[in-house]
């Protein structure tokens, strides 16, 4: 439903479909690709985009090496 709107750089199509990924409502859930949208729509200061850039960050970050500070996330959620 968003993924034409994104793939044309709608900025709030992107964060949607980066909802779609992260939740896996409507697409196969995939942490990846749902960094991916959220990180393009972050670039243009979407404020909740901002937010789950962080927000996923910290799930990869979990799930790759255990719990630790990501340093990365806590910078989109301070910008946010």
């Amino acid at each position: 439903m968003f993924e034409l709107a994104a793939r044309i750089g709608n900025t709030e199509a992107e964060y949607r479909l980066g909802r779609c990924y992260e939740y896996g409502r409507g697409k196969e859930k995939n942490l990846g690709l749902a960094r991916n949208w959220y990180s393009k729509s972050a670039k243009k200061n979407h404020a909740a985009s901002e937010l789950a850039m962080a927000r996923i960050l910290d799930k990869i970050h979990k799930i790759s090496s255990g719990i630790r500070r990501d340093h990365e996330a806590e910078d989109y959620a301070i910008r946010a």
